[in-house]
């Protein structure tokens, strides 16, 4: 008999942490998937054991920091707090010199996407609604902080903002919008072969009325909306269509610019550098990030 493997004894120890058994919705599952977060609404018992290597791996990371941060013994410091925000429960990483800081711990493709863009729209919100739970128990919060860990590298980018309630009321309309949906018709945010789906409690619950040896995405599929369907199909093919042409354009005028044997250009952008890259007969055209 061959022992298991680490992978699975990691997938069994994320399978038993509180927040994977947790039946109800938290703050952290605020503009996630609608559909997972219908599922836990309703109580709903998991079909699926789920589990995620990633996600203990983060685990790990936040209690390594958890226990750094006690070993300081400084005074004032919430760590791993619990708060409840309109019923909805959450834990924040930390509070501290009246900031809600939240860890993220991303890969380099994530960490590379937040140079370019910034702090994701889902977190800043997520952490606002932590800042006002916290407000909500008598503490002062004046400013809300993102730390993005880049789990490949060790590189670390933060994001702070001034504390903002209405980005946690969008948190809450969020949940108010899903919650006035009849729960058949509440979407499904992720690709049914994606990462968040593979590793999702409720999979099976949720894609498992496709038609067999179909696409899995016929458990979506109404009659009733059959030549809707094949409209909208029809106009995405036109617009991807219409996008590679702009796209062939602007890469052309750009190319007015790629040095001789490729490399890095310079246009200006305090985000990102052009980089062209030898591809067969020609070159690839890249975005690089510009680290802060």
């Amino acid at each position: 008999m061959n022992a298991p493997s680490t992978s699975a004894y990691l997938l069994l120890a994320d399978r038993h942490r509180p927040r994977s058994m947790q039946l109800e919705p938290g703050i952290s599952d605020v503009l996630g998937c609608r559909k997972r977060f219908a599922f836990k609404d309703r109580l709903s018992e998991h079909s699926d054991p789920g589990g995620s290597i990633i996600a203990i791996l983060g685990t790990a990371i936040h209690a390594a920091a958890e226990r750094a941060i006690r070993l300081t013994g400084r005074s004032g410091i919430l760590i791993e707090h619990k708060v409840t925000l309109d019923g909805i429960p959450g834990k924040l990483d930390r509070y501290e010199d009246k900031t809600v800081i939240d860890l993220k711990t991303v890969s380099s493709w994530r960490f590379k996407s937040m140079l370019l863009h910034g702090a994701d729209q889902q977190h800043i919100v997520q952490v606002d609604m932590y800042a006002k739970a916290l407000t909500e128990e008598g503490y002062e919060v004046e400013s809300v902080r993102l730390d993005y860990l880049n789990r490949d590298t060790g590189k670390e980018v933060d994001f702070s903002a001034p504390y903002d309630e209405r980005m946690a009321q969008l948190g809450l309309d969020w949940i108010n919008t899903v919650r006035s949906l009849p729960f058949e018709m509440v979407p499904r945010d992720f690709a049914p072969d994606s990462t968040m789906c593979q590793g999702c409690q409720f999979r099976s619950a949720c894609w498992g009325g496709a038609v067999p040896d179909r696409s899995p995405y016929t458990a979506a599929f109404e009659v009733d909306n059959q030549l809707e369907t094949a409209e909208a199909l029809r106009q995405v093919r036109t617009q991807l269509t219409e996008l590679k042409v702009e796209e062939t354009r602007l890469r052309g005028e750009l190319d007015a610019l790629r040095p001789e044997y490729g490399g890095t250009v310079d246009v200006g952008s305090p985000d990102f550098l052009l980089k062209w890259t030898p591809k067969g007969r020609g070159f690839a055209l890249t975005f690089v990030p510009l680290e802060s």
